[in-house]
């Protein structure tokens, strides 16, 4: 254990740990040392390597969860991950005639030729020459000789060969009377039974028969589940977890047994005082992990099949441990300035004379790849480019973009190194802070964030849910039989979760100790609100209503006990009720505020849409009023007592100017993604009293497609676009965009403009003929100079032309303006859109309306895929 582990409540000085035992809670009979030829094989790095293969040919069970091997397609470290449900499976005593023996059965099926067959029966995905047979005899020896799984597989051989008796079973006991064991005798773990063993069968034991040519599924309650599976990490044959395990006499807890997370939260753990084989496993020990916390789920599943509907389960993206910190700076803090953030963030190479601490870890933990041409199969490849756009370009300053995002300084100084033979400089360095990573000799990725979109992003970024997700929607009715009745199918979403389920070793480990996933500061407080009489109340479908609503305290709510600490506190009544968790706190138990001692918290309340009606006036009036002691209070307005919040809201002037549609798109734009934003939008205009609607759309279009731009790039595959709002202003508003990247002239080499697709009030112009403004040479697309505009702007009128914050530039200066190499320069107007909409949105033609928007960014979509499959 290091001191990190230790429990919150204790100190550095004095820690105490819980996870490996519960306070001491748990108390487990230790390991037996490890068997000497054990042993000298775990100290071979070519047996570690291969140590799951040795595994498989002597294991007794088979394992059902598809191994995900994408995530070895780099050179990083070793790493075990499953997709789906997974579990054990075992067969009968001899296999079906013709077939070959497996798993359980090369135990006493043919055992004069045992090495070959075990040999033979593993699917080699390699050449089989890397297993030594030597090793696997040795192996096999051992386990003949300690472990009484192995005894009683050849009690059986030998019953079924000398005595000839054709009807014999295996009865793996699931019982253990409440006793620990750490090395099982073969009569307590299992029974040989003349016939097919199904007699007064236990709920839980596993009955093996001679030949019935099925496989049975173990459960993962049985303690030979994980024994069966992994006998060269139980060499001994020790149980794994079951039922009815005790915590320790002097424990004081509510639940009276060990849970299977519990259990190898303890067994997970380095002692000196017993052997360690299972933690020496190498690559099976990181399928041992995987195969526990699938257990662990699985478990939890069962039950949640049995008692309710499934619940979201959210897991770690990435197999390695890794943390995104969002942390919100003061405003003498911000960093504001390039030499503010140079002084904090460094993407370039330390100097290895005098910093060689920083220049050792940057070299070790900061350098992306190698990727590209040199390693393909990195895994930050995708179609042949680099998806972290790597390597970046030299760059002489930090400079912010129009996004947010910093561009750091990378600069040519002649700093390089040789990795693997491949030479690496600043445009492969990740941006990192010094004083961090030489803390931490870690990886430690740091960047600069500052416009409040890019924060909302980063936030959903953290908070991503699942590692892979599949969403389906099916039609769940059979057709109709003969009786000409509608019949539905079971929709399993257990079932559903474990398919698309991935779990790895580390992220196992995490889940099995019980670490926290997440953290957050300062602690937010969520209030609850609600209508008069229209508390939230939960109850079971059997419950009578009569002794749902005489239960204590069911009127009583955050918000009803707000009135209540109003009337008895003169104090509290200086607070709404969004700051008042800033001085009281929520005591869920007693349902009842109380004044806080210490600590902070601020309070939130939940989000109510537009058109949820009063709720949705209520909750604007309760981030205003203050010290209300009712209901009607909340209504009251300089005395007056008004019939409605909406009332009451509009008497504030808070409903003038479609000032609440306003405010609630501001609000919602700091969390809600563009589509999300948009459906609001559809939503304000068909359910709602909107005075202005063109008003609304002209303030907030840009919010509501804040994410075509990226995922326009992701889609495309091309950094190089840009969405901005762009237009040619002239008499007739004729509105003008254009896609377009940059390139060199063939003709004189000279990087010129080139526009792949033109359009004027929405009529397109693809490749049209112009020339270079540099050599006058005739090139397709290019857009450089005053002779390419001649023919438009005599369709037009356009006098001017405007760039992206409305910066006038001449028709004839164009060809002159600087373009530098890192700029972005493709570009997506949606001025086009713009002008139909506010014409829709003139004559009130919602309908109309609500079709552009939704198809506006599907349109802008396939435009740019046009463009991209048209590119000169």
């Amino acid at each position: 254990m290091w001191v990190e582990e230790k429990s919150a409540r204790s100190s550095k000085i004095h820690p105490i740990f819980t996870l490996c035992c519960q306070s001491g809670a748990v108390s487990l009979p230790q390991f037996l040392p490890t068997p000497d030829f054990l042993q000298s094989l775990l100290d071979n790095p070519r047996f570690k390597d291969h140590i799951r293969t040795y595994n498989s040919m002597l294991s007794f069970t088979s394992m059902g969860g598809k191994i995900d091997n994408s995530v070895l397609d780099g050179q990083g470290p070793y790493a075990f991950r499953i997709n789906g449900a997974n579990y054990h499976k075992i067969g009968s005593l001899l296999p079906s005639p013709g077939n070959k023996p497996k798993f359980a059965q090369l135990y006493v099926h043919d055992t004069e030729n045992e090495i070959q067959n075990r040999i033979e029966a593993v699917n080699f995905k390699s050449s089989p020459a890397k297993i030594e047979a030597s090793v696997l005899h040795g192996l096999q020896c051992m386990l003949d000789d300690i472990n009484p799984y192995v005894k009683v597989f050849r009690n059986a051989r030998d019953m079924l060969t000398e005595s000839h008796i054709p009807n014999l079973s295996i009865r793996l006991l699931e019982s253990r009377d409440g006793r620990q064991y750490t090395r099982p005798t073969t009569n307590e773990i299992a029974a040989l039974i003349i016939g097919d063993g199904t007699e007064d069968v236990e709920n839980r034991d596993i009955i093996v028969c001679t030949t019935d040519g099925y496989l049975k599924r173990i459960n993962e309650r049985h303690p030979s589940y994980m024994p069966l599976q992994y006998p060269l990490l139980f060499p001994y044959g020790e149980d794994g977890w079951r039922k009815k395990i005790a915590f320790t006499a002097d424990s004081i807890r509510s639940r009276k047994e060990v849970s299977i997370r519990e259990y190898y939260a303890f067994r997970l753990q380095f002692r000196n005082t017993e052997g360690n084989t299972l933690l020496h496993g190498g690559r099976l020990f990181q399928q041992f992990v995987v195969d526990t916390y699938a257990a662990i789920e699985q478990d939890r599943l069962n039950w949640v099949r049995m008692n309710q509907n499934v619940h979201v389960i959210e897991f770690q993206k990435r197999g390695l441990p890794h943390a995104h910190i969002l942390l919100t700076l003061t405003k003498d803090d911000k960093l504001n300035s390039p030499d503010e953030i140079n002084d904090i963030i460094s993407a370039e190479l330390p100097d290895q004379h005098t910093d060689p601490l920083a220049y050792e870890t940057v070299v070790k933990c900061m350098i992306h790849g190698p990727c590209g041409v040199v390693n393909p199969r990195s895994p930050c490849m995708v179609d042949g480019k680099c998806s972290k756009r790597y390597p970046r370009k030299f760059v002489k300053e930090t400079r912010i973009d129009e996004n947010g995002f910093v561009i750091y300084r990378r600069r040519d100084d002649g700093k390089s190194l040789n990795i693997n033979g491949f030479d690496v400089d600043n445009r492969w360095v990740i941006p990192y802070n010094r004083d961090l990573i030489t803390k931490y000799n870690a990886h430690v990725n740091i960047e600069r964030c500052a416009q409040t979109k890019v924060i909302k992003y980063l936030f959903k970024y953290i908070h991503k849910g699942v590692d892979r997700a599949t969403v389906v929607i099916e039609d769940n009715s059979i057709p109709h039989n003969n009786n000409e009745k509608q019949q539905y199918k079971q929709v399993d979403e257990v079932k559903q979760y474990l398919d698309c389920r991935y779990v790895s070793a580390i992220e196992s480990c995490w889940r099995i100790f019980d670490f926290e996933l997440q953290q957050q500061y300062p602690p937010v407080e969520h209030l609850q609100y609600h209508l008069p009489n229209e508390q939230f109340v939960i109850f079971r479908d059997s419950d009578r209503i009569e002794s749902v609503m005489a239960r204590p305290g069911i009127k009583d709510t955050m918000l009803t006990q707000w009135f209540e600490v109003n009337i008895a506190h003169e104090d509290a009544r200086s607070l709404t009720y969004a700051e008042f968790p800033t001085k009281w706190v929520w005591n869920k138990d007693g349902r009842e505020w109380t004044r806080r001692k210490n600590k902070f918290s601020i309070g939130r309340l939940y989000y109510a849409h537009p058109n949820s009606g009063e709720r949705y006036y209520l909750r604007m009036l309760l981030n205003i009023v203050r010290g209300s002691t009712s209901y009607e209070d909340i209504r009251t307005i300089n005395g007056n007592v008004y019939p409605s919040f909406k009332a009451a809201c509009s008497a504030l002037g808070l409903l003038e100017d479609d000032n609440e549609w306003h405010e609630s798109l501001i609000e919602a734009s700091t969390w809600a993604t563009g589509k999300q934003l948009r459906n609001m939008f559809c939503s304000m205009l068909i359910f709602s009293e909107i005075k202005n609607p063109l008003d609304i759309w002209e303030r907030h279009w840009e919010d509501l497609i804040d994410d075509l731009q990226s995922t326009t790039r992701r889609e495309t595959g091309s950094r190089a676009i840009k969405v901005g709002k762009m237009a040619f202003l002239s008499k007739r508003g004729v509105s003008i965009s254009f896609i377009g990247t940059q390139q060199k002239c063939k003709a004189c080499e000279k990087t010129v403009y080139v526009v792949d697709q033109l359009s004027a009030d929405g009529v397109a112009y693809h490749k049209a003929c112009f020339k270079c403004s540099h050599c006058k040479g005739t090139l397709k697309g290019v857009l450089c100079g005053k002779p390419q505009f001649e023919q438009l702007f005599k369709k037009t009128g356009a006098t001017q032309f405007f760039m992206e914050k409305s910066n006038p530039i001449q028709p004839n200066a164009f060809g002159n303006k600087e373009i530098r190499n890192d700029d972005v320069v493709g570009n997506f107007d949606i001025a086009t859109t713009n002008a139909q909409i506010r014409k829709l949105l003139c004559c009130r033609n919602l309908q109309a309306i609500i079709c552009m928007i939704n198809r506006s960014i599907d349109a802008s979509r396939n435009s740019f895929e046009e463009a991209k499959d048209n590119h000169i």
